[in-house]
């Protein structure tokens, strides 16, 4: 290895100094360390990565078995062709799976760079004081209400406030997710990390657009990384692997010459079936037996596919279906580049980067500090000797704040514990899975040599003359056993010469295995047991419930569970964040100097826009946070089981549509709090319009008062106009009670009104308390 390792050249070479051969040659050493185990540092080793997966597809590896169920080394040769896998670890994995696509997901992001960080903190204050100007311009709100205004704008400017630049990249984010389907990559990745205990992303451009995608830990090579979990502080990053020939030129079709694309195709053709692997379609590794194949194909055909070209180590540069194999390599290097110290037109002193060819003008002041500054270079092989893709790294990140930390646009985890070997779930449960299954084969043999207790039959008895089906006729027909004594077979013993054939034997013989399978039967369920408990996934965890378990022992019984297999999950969701990250920069440099926009549709449905302008989306370095997620699943899980109460108490069941349908947990809050707004207003309406009842009810309660006086003052003068005799005295009278009268019901009935439109208040008054005090609760 350490050969190998020198092998690559000395990287502070100037732009002048790297030529074609430098890229050439550090490919070349890359491309030497694939057949090396990988398994110096924190990362396992390629074959115990292939073995978990192969143990995931239920292939066995007869030294992994013979490793763990034969441990004193003894010849018992090969394993019996019925011998198989029987998946103890996989349910659980699958369960484990499961959650993580259910899981929440929703990275906010935020601008991290200094300047960006000040200009963002200006447009709030910016905001906040146009607010109080026009308070001081517009007195006519209430102290309560301005104190209520007030919240509101700390609440938007310490949880809500995106600036423009963050708005975008959280647009770019949500369209890369559905453009390049992330989802499905990161459930893939998942699978990785508990399977493989790694975690590999990688970022790139393809056709000036970026590209983000899980890779294989298997095709994954690292080296010089120390002590780090993080497969982006490794120095060397090799992918190795074999790929569709239409793809290679889908990739490259602008680097690869005429000649070169007619090599891949006709190899691809020509040499596919020369390097079939040693085992099939198995996942390999390189500790294959190469005497067995010897003696399968013959030394003759060895040495005829080593010759061949496009033959490499008997890997070969196709694999059996016309693959090409296809590796890419990159390294961390380095560049010279200047601190340019000038004067500008007003004479005050400024700073700027220069590249290596500048050349100052001392006359003009201007001077230049040279420094050597980290950068990522990158070459891919494909086949045997095309080379392309040569050079620096388009998908360079750099931090605006540390000019020499840079990024390779590659992003990964390791699931350790200090500075050991990685570990997955797998491999923590494959000696107990290695044993279930040789226990599980035991016990198929017990029941197959299990045939339960057998009937001893003395065929000496049977009459001469009869045939045994005849015998067993009468027998079971009749129920007599019928015997002769004095068969043949009896002779000697009633003459007494036989003395030692008296000895009378059991009449049946017990050929059961109840006691072993029973035994092997109890092992198989510790065994399980066992490894459930070293996973974490309990039965009320996988929905097996006892009728006599309490809820309360159910819920904290899968919270336990839950909190064991945290860690895996917080390891997802880091490196996912990294990579967002990683995506975000990796925009940049695709879309530079462009203005778009683009339709999208969302995880429920609705149609989104990205609006893209490179001039304000490239000022600024962006981070990517994350909030807890189970929490979060919680919540919502929570809060939607109060749907039912919602509705008895006179809910909207749209509300509730509405609700169901909403995915992202901070969504999903914004509606509840808009809700929760349109109830306060509803509140206050109604104590609005209670307080104008009240008032009419006043007003009311002092018009009957004065429709009574009126009346009685009517009736008076209609007696004195009746005595008098006066018609038209008492025909106006009549007129002022009938227009009395309609007033009073045309007062009653806006009276009802009113009071009905109260009721309707009270009750959506009622239902959205209900919703707000379980709200509490549930965040108490």
């Amino acid at each position: 290895m350490s050969d190998i390792i020198k092998g690559f050249p000395s990287h502070k070479k100037t732009d002048a100094q790297k030529g074609k051969k430098y890229y050439k040659d550090c490919v070349e050493a890359g491309f030497e360390l694939v057949n090396y185990d990988d398994s110096m540092g924190l990362r396992a080793s390629r074959e115990d990565k292939i073995i978990n997966y192969n143990l995931w597809n239920d292939i066995i590896d007869e030294s992994e078995v013979q490793r763990v169920v034969n441990p004193f080394n003894i010849e018992y040769g090969k394993l019996p062709n019925n011998y198989k896998n029987c998946p103890l670890v996989n349910p659980n994995l699958t369960l484990l799976f499961g959650e993580e696509r259910k899981r929440f997901y929703n990275p906010v992001v935020t601008v991290i760079n200094s300047d960006a960080i000040s200009e963002k903190i200006n447009d709030v204050d910016q905001e906040v004081d146009q607010f109080m100007v026009g308070q001081v311009i517009n007195p006519s709100m209430s102290q309560e209400q301005i104190q209520a205004e007030l919240e509101k704008l700390n609440q938007w400017k310490n949880y809500t406030y995106q600036d423009k630049r963050e708005r975008m990249a959280s647009q770019i984010l949500k369209y890369l997710k559905y453009s390049l389907n992330l989802k499905f990559e990161y459930s893939r990745a998942f699978e990785d990390l508990a399977i493989g205990g790694e975690e590999i992303y990688a970022a790139d451009i393809v056709s000036g657009e970026p590209v983000g995608f899980r890779v294989s830990p298997v095709n994954t090579i690292t080296l010089k990384s120390g002590i780090s979990p993080k497969i982006e502080d490794s120095e060397v990053i090799i992918f190795d692997e074999f790929v569709p020939p239409g793809k290679l030129i889908d990739m490259y079709y602008d680097e690869l010459t005429p000649s070169e694309i007619d090599k891949i195709e006709r190899g691809s053709t020509e040499n596919r079936g020369l390097t079939k692997s040693f085992m099939g379609n198995q996942l390999q590794y390189t500790n294959n037996d190469l005497d067995e194949y010897v003696d399968a194909v013959g030394i003759g055909e060895v040495i005829l596919r080593a010759s061949k070209k496009g033959i490499w180590n008997l890997g070969g540069s196709f694999d059996k279906e016309g693959n090409v194999r296809w590796t890419r390599v990159l390294w961390k290097g380095m560049r010279k580049i200047g601190i340019l110290t000038y004067f500008d037109e007003d004479g005050v002193p400024q700073k700027t980067i220069v590249p290596e060819q500048y050349e100052p003008n001392e006359l003009m002041g201007e001077q230049v500090k040279w420094i050597w500054i980290s950068e990522w270079n990158e070459g891919t092989k494909i086949a045997d000797d095309i080379f392309v893709k040569m050079g620096p790294r388009k998908v360079q990140f750099r931090h605006l704040d540390n000019l020499s930390i840079s990024s390779p646009g590659v992003v990964g985890t390791i699931m350790n514990v200090g500075d050991q070997s990685a570990r997955s779930l797998m491999s923590m449960a494959r000696s107990y899975q290695y044993i279930y299954n040789a226990i599980f084969h035991q016990l198929e043999l017990d029941i197959a040599k299990d045939k339960g207790v057998i009937v001893r039959i003395d065929a000496s008895m049977i009459p001469d003359g009869w045939t045994m089906d005849k015998w067993l006729y009468y027998m079971e027909a009749i129920g007599y056993k019928i015997e002769d004594p004095m068969n043949e077979g009896k002779k000697g013993a009633a003459l007494g010469k036989l003395a030692g054939a008296m000895q009378q034997t059991a009449p049946v013989i017990d050929a059961t295995q109840t006691k072993s399978i029973q035994q092997k039967i109890q092992l198989l369920e510790f065994l399980a047991k066992r490894v459930d408990e070293m996973m974490g996934i309990t039965d009320q965890r996988k929905g097996a419930v006892d009728n006599r378990e309490t809820r309360g022992g159910i819920e904290r019984s899968v919270t336990q569970s839950t909190l064991i297999t945290e860690k895996l999950f917080s390891l997802h969701d880091d490196v996912r964040v990294r990579f967002d990250e990683v995506l975000l920069e990796t925009a940049k440099v695709a879309w530079r100097d462009q203005k778009f926009k683009r339709s999208f549709f969302m995880d429920d449905m609705t149609q989104a826009v990205l609006d893209f302008d490179s001039k304000v989306y490239n000022e600024a370095e962006y981070g990517v946070k994350l909030s807890n997620s189970s929490t979060d699943l919680e919540m919502m899980q929570n809060l939607k089981s109060l749907s039912q109460a919602f509705l008895q108490n006179g809910g909207s069941l749209a509300i509730v549509a509405d609700l169901f349908r909403t995915s992202d947990p901070s969504s999903f809050q914004r509606k509840l709090e808009k809700y929760e707004e349109q109830r306060i207003a509803r509140e206050q309406e109604a104590a609005q319009l209670q307080k104008e009842i009240s008032d009419r009810a006043l007003e009311f309660e002092k018009y009957k008062h004065d429709t009574s006086l009126a009346n009685e003052r009517y009736l008076k003068e209609l007696e004195i106009a009746a005595n008098n005799q006066n018609q038209e005295a008492m025909e106006k009278l009549r007129l002022e009670r009938d227009k009395l009268q309609q007033q009073s019901e045309e007062f009653n009935k806006s009276f009802n009104l009113d009071k009905q439109k109260q009721e309707e208040a009270e009750r959506h008054n009622r239902a959205a308390e209900q919703i707000s005090k379980q709200k509490k609760t549930t965040a108490s």
